[in-house]
């Protein structure tokens, strides 16, 4: 990842440099068509003068660079926003057509206040919501096959009390027990037990 970042930083440093070059030159050309050079010497005058249909070719060819360059933006700009449209869309029909251990995965964000968590990435409800792109992983798998996830920026927006089943307003306590019994247990804190030895017992505290 880190190799394709540098490659990319290096391909836009290069088209930068290639631009900056080409702008000193297009204003050298203009300079050249454009000052009277017969006020300095005839004889430069007399040079410039037979090569003056080089010179508007070579400026017709370096403002069609520039032309060619914004058509290319503006059309890059485009096709993403309607890509990010598309995505979007698709986001959000994956949302809202989330099962119900779905919901009760990102419902553990909420009721731990976590934006991230690790989870067993092999898990058929995980895998679910990170391909649609609900989830995003934040790391590689480690020794017990878990990563750490977060809820995509993509998907924030969506990600609701409502959606969710959850009501920031208040639930009865049928609602609260209900979602507690939802929980998933690969998702829940591990409870850490202290041990207090008191002569010679264990006793957890």
């Amino acid at each position: 990842m880190n190799r394709m970042n540098n490659e990319a930083n290096d391909s836009i440093t290069s088209v930068n440099c290639l631009n900056i070059m080409m702008i000193w030159i297009t204003c050298a050309t203009v300079a050249v068509l454009t000052v009277p050079f017969d006020v300095f010497s005839k004889e430069l005058e007399a040079r410039i003068d037979a090569c003056r249909d080089y010179l508007y070719l070579a400026l017709i060819f370096e403002l069609s660079n520039f032309i060619a360059q914004a058509l290319i933006k503006v059309w890059n700009t485009s096709r993403q926003r309607k890509l990010k449209k598309l995505s979007d869309a698709a986001t959000l029909d994956s949302v809202q057509n989330m099962d119900f251990s779905e919901r009760a995965l990102l419902r553990e964000f909420v009721l731990q206040r976590r934006s991230e968590l690790r989870l067993p990435a092999n898990e058929p409800t995980v895998r679910r919501l990170d391909e649609s792109g609900i989830l995003t992983s934040l790391d590689l798998p480690d020794d017990k096959g878990t990563v750490l996830y977060s809820i995509s920026r993509q998907a924030r927006p969506y990600i609701t009390y409502r959606v969710l089943g959850l009501s920031a307003a208040g639930m009865t306590q049928e609602q609260i027990e209900q979602v507690m019994n939802e929980r998933p247990a690969y998702a829940k804190p591990e409870i850490k037990i202290r041990k207090v030895y008191r002569s010679g017992d264990f006793k957890a505290a």
